[in-house]
C-alpha cells in the first residue's frame, strides 16, 4: 500500500501523544510531525502559509481564517476543552469580587483571538449579566492571524515564550489576566507562579463548581482542536474518515492511560497538566475531549460570541466549515 506523509504539527498532549509515539498508526497515511517552537506559532505559520497538513488549532483562528477565506477544513475532533472559569486570576488590590467588578479595569491576555476570552466573555454575558465592552485589553502575544484590534485593546509585544502575564498580575499592572498557558488556579498556587496574597482566583476552582457548570451549559467550551489544509482533503478523499478514526482511537487508548495512571511526565509542565484537567474531567463523568458533531455544535456557539464581539463580521455555515468524516 501507498504511503501518504503528512505534515503535522501537534505538541505531545491528549490523543496526539499516541501518534506521536506510533502506537496509532492512520490506515494509508504517515504523521510527519514537526515542532514549531509554540501552539501559537504552528497555527499562524498554517493560517498565513498554508505551511502544514493536520495542525492542533485554536476555534477563535480556524473561524477568524475562514471569514477571510483561508483554505482549511475543521475535523471535528477536539484536543483540548475546558471551562475558562479557573483561568480568570484578579489581583487582591484591584477589588474585583464579582465577575460585573471587572467592568472598566484592565484585563491581560495573550492574544485577541485567544479561545479563552471569547468563551468567557459570552459566557460571562449568560451566566451574569456581565458585558465587558468598557474593558481595557492589553495583549502581549502577536495573533495568528493580523486581526483589526478594537479602541479599547493595546498590544504589548514580547517573546511568546516568556510569561507576562504572571508579571502584570503579580504586579499589579493589569487588575485581572485571563490566561490558558500558565495553567488553572489551583496548578498555578501549587508550582508558586502566583502570590495568593497578591493574586487571587475569581471563581472557585473546584470540581464542584466544574460540575454545576457543565450542568447549566450542557458542554465543554473547546479551546483547541484538528484542522487540516483543505487542498490535503480534496487530494486524498479518505484522509478525513481516516484521520477521524485514528484519533478516535487514540482517544480511546489515552483515556485507557488516564484512568491507569500510565501517562509520562517526563514532558513539559503544561503538557502534564492537560492530563491531569483531563483525567479530573474524566472523574466527573464529563468527556474532556469531544469528536463528531458535538463539535460542531460547541464551536457553533464559539461563532455566535464571535460575532457578538467584532471577531468575525457575519456568521458562517458552520457545517461546511468541517469535513465529512463518516
Amino acid at each position: 500500500m501507498t504511503t501518504t506523509q503528512l505534515k503535522s504539527v501537534f505538541a505531545d498532549y491528549g490523543p496526539a501523544s499516541l501518534l506521536r509515539d506510533r502506537t496509532v498508526v492512520p490506515d494509508g497515511f504517515e504523521l510527519d510531525f514537526i515542532e514549531t517552537g509554540t501552539p501559537i506559532q504552528g497555527m499562524a505559520r498554517m493560517v498565513r502559509d498554508l505551511e502544514f497538513d493536520i495542525v492542533d488549532m485554536s476555534p477563535t483562528t480556524f473561524l477568524a481564517a475562514r471569514s477571510m477565506g483561508v483554505p482549511v477544513i475543521g475535523m471535528p475532533i477536539a484536543m483540548f476543552a475546558e471551562f475558562p472559569h479557573a483561568l480568570i486570576w484578579t489581583h487582591r488590590a484591584s477589588n474585583i469580587r464579582e465577575p460585573a467588578d471587572l467592568r472598566g479595569k484592565t484585563i491581560g491576555l495573550r492574544t485577541w483571538l485567544t479561545p479563552v476570552a471569547a468563551w468567557m466573555r459570552g459566557m460571562l454575558a449568560i451566566e451574569y449579566g456581565v458585558e465587558l465592552d468598557d474593558v481595557k485589553w492589553k495583549l502581549t502575544v502577536a495573533d495568528t492571524l493580523d486581526v483589526k484590534l478594537p479602541p479599547n485593546a493595546e498590544r504589548i509585544v514580547t517573546d511568546p515564550k516568556t510569561h507576562k502575564l504572571l508579571e502584570m498580575i503579580n504586579s499589579g499592572e493589569a487588575d485581572a489576566v485571563i490566561d490558558a498557558s500558565t495553567l488553572q488556579w489551583h496548578h498555578a498556587v501549587e508550582q508558586r507562579k502566583v502570590d495568593p496574597t497578591l493574586v487571587q482566583s475569581l471563581f472557585p476552582d473546584t470540581h464542584e463548581f466544574t460540575t454545576a457548570l457543565h450542568r447549566h451549559f450542557g458542554y465543554l467550551p473547546i479551546m483547541h482542536f484538528v484542522v487540516a489544509k483543505g487542498a490535503m482533503l480534496e487530494q486524498h478523499p479518505t484522509a478525513a474518515r481516516t484521520l477521524f478514526e485514528a484519533f478516535g482511537k487514540a482517544k480511546e487508548l489515552y483515556f485507557d492511560r488516564l484512568r491507569a495512571g500510565t501517562t509520562t511526565t517526563d514532558r513539559a509542565e503544561w503538557l502534564v497538566a492537560r492530563d491531569r484537567d483531563n483525567r479530573e474531567m474524566l472523574e466527573l463523568g464529563i468527556d474532556p475531549l469531544p469528536m463528531g458533531d458535538e463539535v460542531v455544535a460547541i464551536i457553533e456557539r464559539l461563532m455566535g460570541f464571535m460575532v457578538k464581539y467584532g471577531y468575525i463580521p457575519q456568521p458562517l455555515d458552520i457545517r461546511s466549515q468541517f469535513a465529512q468524516v463518516r
